[in-house]
């Protein structure tokens, strides 16, 4: 009970999908009266009960509740896709490596389209070995230490893309600054993948529904 008024917090799942329901307090039955609000996602859900003058739990001020976890990630653990999650790894991966082998191909570059995937797949393993740390610390921290798991994270990415580009420098045997030169290249090569993509993909789409419009016209026409 949050009120006098009859208002009570209870879990999402004890009411879902329920014509009618009802509260026992105290020994004696209530019936609900109204789902007032829910949140499938937390299962949580306030509701309404015809009652008054009962006992109200007592809850802590909100300005004093320090939140860990999904605030350093920014997601909650019950919105993460997998899949999703997989795909954000992968992309990136495989258009530095096509983008790279594109440009270190007209440059003199030494390694094969299968050398710099294996150099770059190897350079992700900080993100992979600190991962399970990173998400332990997030654990435990609260959110006026957010700074430590930013700093964490920062230096892990900074120690990643290093090593990204000096297994590509080694890789190809560039010099310093041509190894600069090709990142550029690479970064530049990246966007028009990505920009051709897109397109392409626009024009499918447009050519999907000028299809799907004569098809429409045809059953209209036909009917």
């Amino acid at each position: 009970m949050i009120d006098n008024n009859g208002k009570l917090i209870t879990n999402y799942h004890v009411i879902e999908g329920a014509y009618s329901a009802k509260v026992t307090l105290g020994g004696k039955e209530y019936t609900v009266n109204k789902v007032l609000a829910y949140d499938q996602a937390i299962d949580i859900a306030v509701i309404q009960i015809s009652a008054s003058d009962l006992p109200v739990s007592t809850l802590c001020d909100s300005t004093h509740v320090q939140f860990g976890g999904y605030i350093f990630t920014g997601v909650m653990p019950s919105e993460v896709n997998t899949l999703f999650e997989i795909v954000k790894i992968i992309t990136p991966l495989g258009l530095w490596c096509v983008a790279n082998w594109c440009f270190t191909s007209l440059m003199d570059g030494k390694g094969t389209m299968k050398d710099i995937y294996i150099a770059t797949a190897y350079s992700l393993r900080p993100y992979i070995i600190t991962g399970i740390p990173l998400w332990l610390i997030s654990r435990c921290l609260v959110e006026d230490e957010a700074f430590i798991y930013t700093t964490l994270s920062t230096i892990v990415i900074i120690w990643m893309l290093a090593l990204i580009f000096f297994s590509m420098m080694i890789t190809h045997d560039y010099s310093l600054s041509k190894a600069v030169v090709v990142t550029v290249l690479t970064l530049v090569g990246i966007c028009l993948i990505l920009f051709l993509a897109l397109t392409f993909s626009n024009i499918v789409q447009r050519i999907y529904d000028f299809a799907m419009d004569l098809y429409r016209e045809f059953i209209y026409r036909t009917y």
